[in-house]
């Protein structure tokens, strides 16, 4: 699995069978007959498992891994069905707008003659054993108790058995840790009441561009005993997660809770798509502002206190955080507080001072680092 990259280098199934996933199957319930007026309607849906190759390129890298874990009866595949309903009768149309996730194309007045939704969700509107029902809903009904549904069940669940497998051959460090807490039965998730399924159509992407070299020279740091804590403003899941890999080793070895070992803080806005839970790590997320951090670093810094930029002056003092280490796209050009370097399009400032612990959840955090050891 790349550690830098938003894909996997391993496959839990084909392309061809993702392509099938993909690939929507019209259904034909048939035709019934509303009013007033009373009149006939033909009604059809197309269906695809786009949820389902979703949740499989999401746990290749690294995302939503107890979720398919979790997927352990055909019903629990029911999830990751995607609908279009297609009917000219308004009215159905209108009853399942509920179901249908919003849009910023909607408008109120708009009267479409197919909607898209969650299986699940069609089925909380229209599944009903009440013979004064819409006349849709039992359509609906009657096909979805049929051979059909077992039948496709059956086929998906087979292959997320499959995709389950390769999953647990990745040699990723931080999959392989879950899936170990999983199978122990010490996942955070294990003690919710409910396994929380996403019918989601796309993977979360990052919203920072880092770029290789920059993400190279902060995996050096990081294995440096001067920096135990980082401070990052930037979204982006590949770096995320080789930070949390690194606290989590740390934490594995010396017994230590992951904060105490490599504190971590982000950015108060939050991360995309990003659960350190999930893999056993932990990150900080500030109510408001950014924290400080041995290794700082901020994309989108653009000031400086320049009081404290020249010879004698303080890395810290001069952007306003703790730290021993600036990495930055921004170059401010030499400073006499730091040594400047080049990395990429980026530059990385070193304070000439001597080294002093930043804690990101504040100064008693950094004297347990210090006391804690790596």
């Amino acid at each position: 699995m790349g550690k830098w990259s938003d894909g996997g280098a391993f496959a839990m199934s084909t392309e061809d069978e993702r392509r099938a996933l993909r690939k929507p199957e019209q259904i034909d319930l048939g035709t019934y007959r509303s009013g007033p007026p009373v009149r006939e309607f033909r009604f059809t849906i197309d269906l695809d498992a786009r949820p389902l190759v979703t949740l499989l390129d999401a746990a290749e890298q690294g995302r939503r891994v107890y979720e398919l874990m979790t997927i352990r009866r055909p019903g629990d595949v029911l999830h990751y069905f995607w609908v279009k309903v297609s009917s000219t009768d308004t009215r159905l149309i209108r009853a399942l707008a509920t179901a249908k996730p919003p849009s910023p194309r909607d408008t109120r007045d708009s009267v479409a003659e197919s909607i898209e939704a969650p299986l699940v969700a069609v089925d909380r509107s229209l599944f009903t054993q009440d013979e004064d029902a819409h006349p849709a809903a039992l359509s609906w009904t009657l096909h979805r108790t049929g051979s059909f549904w077992r039948d496709k069940m059956l086929t998906l669940y087979r292959l997320i058995c499959r995709a389950q497998l390769r999953l647990r051959d990745s040699q990723d460090f931080l999959t392989r840790h879950e899936l170990q807490r999983i199978d122990d039965l010490c996942h955070w998730r294990d003690f919710q009441s409910s396994i929380d399924r996403r019918t989601e159509l796309d993977l979360p992407r990052s919203r920072t561009d880092v770029p290789a070299e920059v993400l190279a020279r902060i995996k050096e740091l990081v294995t440096q005993s001067n920096v135990r804590s980082v401070s990052c403003l930037a979204d982006h899941y590949g770096l995320w997660r080789f930070l949390v890999e690194q606290q989590v080793r740390r934490a594995n070895n010396s017994g230590l809770p992951p904060q105490q070992t490599l504190a971590l803080c982000g950015p108060d806005s939050g991360l995309t798509g990003i659960d350190a839970n999930d893999w056993g790590g932990e990150i900080h997320i500030p109510y408001e502002g950014v924290c400080d951090g041995d290794l700082y670093i901020c994309p989108a810094r653009k000031t400086l206190n320049h009081e404290h930029t020249g010879l004698g002056g303080n890395l810290s003092w001069a952007f306003g955080k703790d730290c021993h280490y600036v990495l930055t796209p921004i170059d401010h050009g030499y400073l006499g507080c730091a040594l400047r370097t080049p990395v990429g399009s980026w530059v990385l400032y070193e304070s000439n001072r001597p080294y002093v612990p930043a804690g990101p959840l504040g100064h008693a955090q950094a004297q347990q680092i210090e006391e804690g050891g790596t």
